[in-house]
């Protein structure tokens, strides 16, 4: 039995990825075995996925944070701005 991951992702990860877009994940997926498997569907994304960080709509979540139930996650690349 596995979960449904619903993924949006923002700025520059837009080249590599739909906006918005469903994966399967077995259950107790991390955050870090999500990301592992984009890098994997785009080898090109690897070093930025690397820097990226993922979350809920309440919060920031650890690389090691694991998934239970279907959720929506965003993923986050580092920015600068001034």
């Amino acid at each position: 039995m596995g979960i449904e991951i619903t993924i949006q992702v923002f700025a520059v990860l837009k080249e590599y990825f739909e906006e918005k877009f469903e994966m399967k994940m077995p259950e107790k997926s991390s955050c870090r075995a999500i990301l592992a498997l984009l890098e994997k569907q785009q080898p090109k994304a690897k070093g930025l996925l690397g820097k990226c960080r993922v979350a809920t709509e309440q919060e920031i979540l650890d690389a090691d944070y694991t998934f239970s139930s279907n959720v929506k996650i965003y993923i986050i690349p580092p920015s600068s701005g001034g």
